[in-house]
């Protein structure tokens, strides 16, 4: 995730405080920008698969504990 917003850090930071006159053109913000947004649809995918997966998982441990005998007491 950082590797993908450092291009896009760079090209902000270093327009925003003027080193050596720099100013972003329209498709450095392009190249940056979506380099950003496709990372971080990754860890949106990613974060996805992983609530998926723990749904299955809770599903699964339901269906077992719903069938195993009640304990006595």
């Amino acid at each position: 995730m950082v590797l993908g917003l450092v291009p896009m850090g760079i090209d902000g930071f270093t327009q925003l405080f003027r080193v050596n006159n720099y100013e972003s053109t329209p498709m450095a913000r392009v190249l940056t920008g979506g380099l950003a947004g496709f990372v971080g649809g990754l860890l949106v995918a990613a974060m996805l698969v992983t609530i998926r997966q723990f749904s299955i998982e809770m599903q699964a441990l339901q269906a077992r504990y719903a069938l195993a005998p009640a304990p006595e007491r």
